[in-house]
């Protein structure tokens, strides 16, 4: 046989075999690892390792740029930052439930802030009633956010009298940290019996929190105290108490109140009384911010 049958026969036979046979016969075998024969440690595969090591494990991963949230974060999904060392466990939450997207310390949304969409179409961010903003740690400023409702009385200095009948008796208050901003209206058609022929200083009670130093917030009065003889109202709160007093700047004064040239105010604190006590009223807007020095 020539060399040129050969080589004819060896071409159809390659042409008409398998791969498999072909590279039998060529003497050439597949050198494809096959799962179950790989021997050694994942270790011994340098490049597949140093794919694993590159990404972040599971416990205490470590991030070199934003973590980021697609655009369709679905409703119901947590993303959730536990803080061990605090007595709740949640250090921190972002929780979307019923379209609304909610931020604060606990998984409790009720207790968080949470983001919407107003009528308007403006986005905002609203606080649940003794919902909180934490950052740092106790005592920042913005350790504690509150707001809130409140019920203060007119009473007398020394507590013995206080008025029990009001037509208006509103006030609210927010707190950031230690400062408290109040805001009070009081509106008093018939004044207590014991009132009518009392000469006491008048204060106003049942703040929300006590005073941390000594503060000076603005009353107006609004009907009824229009002639005071050339006086400013004003209320000074003192140092460790949760109420203020009503009191009044004059030029030639005595330092019975907060600051120099003021007197607290009683019922003879006025030029003409400008109500009538069994059938008239009075009302005044109280407004201001002090410090507590209430944790």
């Amino acid at each position: 046989m020539s060399n040129f049958e050969v080589s004819s026969d060896i071409d159809t036979f390659l042409r008409k075999s398998t791969k498999e046979e072909a590279a039998t016969f060529l003497g050439l075998e597949d050198t494809k690892a096959q799962w179950g024969q790989i021997t050694g440690t994942l270790s011994d595969q340098t490049d597949l390792q140093a794919e694993l090591d590159a990404k972040a494990p599971l416990d205490s991963p470590t991030f070199n740029t934003s973590v980021k949230i697609g655009a369709n974060f679905p409703d119901d999904a947590k993303l959730l930052m536990t803080d061990n060392g605090t007595t709740d466990g949640n250090g921190g939450a972002l929780v979307k439930q019923n379209n609304k997207l909610f931020i604060g310390c606990s998984e409790t949304v009720s207790s968080n802030w949470v983001f919407q969409t107003e009528t308007d179409g403006k986005k905002v961010f609203k606080s649940p009633t003794n919902g909180g903003i934490r950052f740092g740690s106790t005592g920042s400023f913005l350790d504690h956010y509150k707001f809130g409702t409140f019920s203060p009385k007119l009473a007398s200095g020394d507590g013995s009298i206080v008025q029990s009948v009001y037509s208006v008796r509103q006030a609210n208050y927010v707190r950031i940290g230690d400062l408290v901003q109040v805001n009070i209206r009081i509106q008093i058609n018939n004044f207590d019996t014991a009132w009518k022929t009392s000469t006491k200083n008048w204060k106003i009670t049942d703040l929300p929190y006590s005073a941390i130093g000594n503060h000076n917030i603005e009353i107006r009065p609004i009907r009824g105290w229009m002639d005071l003889g050339d006086v400013n109202i004003t209320g000074a709160l003192q140092s460790g108490n949760d109420y203020l007093w009503v009191e009044k700047f004059v030029n030639n004064g005595t330092t019975a109140g907060q600051g120099a040239n003021t007197s607290r105010v009683n019922g003879n604190s006025f030029a003409t009384h400008p109500f009538n006590f069994s059938t008239g009223s009075f009302e005044f807007i109280i407004t201001g911010a002090y410090k507590t020095n209430e944790t």
